[in-house]
């Protein structure tokens, strides 16, 4: 019985010490320190940058208006415009538009300098029938037999002149100018009325096929609108 209550006695002096100690460890301790070991860690996140404002447009075209557009942060932008259809349907740029003394587009880019070519002489005594008289400033032009290609031009000046109708360019692949044996087209441009004519030759000298290095003489033509 004596051996129980000495050993509850030293037990309880233990538990005292220990007490004791701890009290003291907690009163020299800084507050947040003990905290610290027993609380979990807390990150801070990282800075998020905020979010692109976003743009958005719709159009409805005006004539000749000029959208603009302003942005704010976190705000939207829009731009507006109307448009008045034309009744017509057909674009305004491409209307054609007959303009005195222009020339006809495919007249600008006939073939020239293809390495081979005849030549054509209209004397200055050419007669013309079909309504189209020659006046200087008007343009005479050489084309292949389907219209699609001109091998030469040259404007008309009251005297003998010489087209060069250029022949195709054996060294490319492209077809750039009449091929041996292929009859010359001619075309003539109106430069006062702005018509162009298609003309049907008809030769003193060569028969209209043309060959490289050949020579023809035109004596007449016979025109009418294509």
């Amino acid at each position: 019985m004596q051996r129980s209550q000495r050993r509850l006695t030293i037990l309880s002096v233990v538990v005292t010490g220990v007490l004791i100690m701890s009290l003291a460890i907690l009163a020299s301790a800084e507050p947040g320190a003990l905290l610290g070991a027993y609380l979990p860690v807390v990150i801070n996140p990282v800075d998020v940058p905020p979010p692109l404002p976003s743009v958005t447009a719709s159009a409805t075209p005006s004539p000749g208006a000029t959208p603009t557009a302003s942005l704010t942060p976190g705000s939207s932008a829009t731009t507006t415009a109307t448009a008045t259809p034309d009744p017509s349907g057909t674009p305004a740029s491409l209307t054609p538009t007959a303009v005195p003394g222009a020339t006809p587009p495919n007249f600008n880019a006939c073939a020239f300098r293809t390495g081979n070519n005849a030549t054509v002489g209209v004397t200055a005594d050419v007669t013309v029938t079909g309504g189209l008289t020659l006046a200087p400033g008007d343009q005479i032009a050489i084309f292949s037999a389907d219209g699609s290609l001109c091998a030469g031009v040259e404007p008309w000046s009251g005297e003998n002149i010489a087209i060069a109708a250029w022949g195709d360019d054996p060294q490319t692949q492209d077809i750039d100018g009449l091929q041996s044996g292929e009859e010359m087209a001619f075309r003539i441009w109106d430069k006062s009325e702005s018509l162009l004519f298609a003309a049907v030759a008809t030769y003193s000298l060569g028969n209209g096929f043309f060959q490289p290095d050949g020579i023809y003489k035109v004596s007449s033509f016979s025109v009418s609108l294509p």
